[in-house]
C-alpha cells in the first residue's frame, strides 16, 4: 500500500521532464532554474549585496559586518560540501541575538539566519536578489520600533 500512496503521477513526471530538459542548456541553466542562479553567484556580487545591507542599517544600534562564510547544499544529496559564501552578520545593541532571530523568523516575509559566535548570520547565497529589499526593510522594522 505505501507504495502505491508515494507512486509519483502524470503531473510529477510532467515537472520532472520539464526540469531536466533545463539541463540541455547549460548556458541558460541559471536564468531558468533559481538553485543554480544561488550555486554560481560570483563572490563579488554577493559582497555588493552584502555592503549594500550594511550601509542601510548604519544608523540603527548594532554592527554590522559582510565577512566571508559557506553555505551547505543540504543534509541530503551533499552534506558535507561546502560551497563559499559571504554573510551579513549583525550584532544588535539594544536587544539579544536571540530576540533578532525570533522576531526575523516570525516577520511576514520571514528572514532565515542562524546565530553563530554570538551574532545573528544572514548567508547571501540563500537570498534572491528581488529579497534583498525585504531582507533590509524586516531588519529596520525591528530596529525602527527599539529606539
Amino acid at each position: 500500500h505505501l507504495l502505491r500512496a508515494l507512486r509519483c503521477d502524470k503531473i510529477t513526471y510532467a515537472l520532472l521532464e520539464a526540469t531536466l530538459k533545463l539541463y540541455l542548456n547549460p548556458a541558460t541553466l541559471p536564468q531558468n532554474l533559481p538553485v543554480t542562479k544561488m550555486l554560481t553567484l560570483s563572490r563579488e556580487t554577493l559582497l555588493k549585496w552584502g555592503n549594500k545591507i550594511a550601509d542601510s542599517l548604519r544608523e540603527f544600534p548594532l554592527k554590522v559586518e559582510v565577512v566571508d562564510s559557506f553555505a551547505q547544499m543540504g543534509s541530503g544529496a551533499l552534506p558535507l560540501e561546502k560551497i563559499p559564501s559571504v554573510s551579513v552578520r549583525i550584532l544588535p545593541d539594544s536587544i539579544s541575538v536571540d530576540r533578532l532571530a525570533r522576531e526575523l523568523r516570525q516577520a511576514s516575509p520571514a528572514v532565515m539566519g542562524h546565530i553563530e559566535d554570538g551574532c545573528f548570520h544572514i548567508n547571501l547565497r540563500t537570498v534572491r536578489a528581488d529579497e534583498l529589499p525585504l531582507v533590509r526593510e524586516q531588519i529596520q522594522k525591528i530596529f525602527k520600533f527599539k529606539e
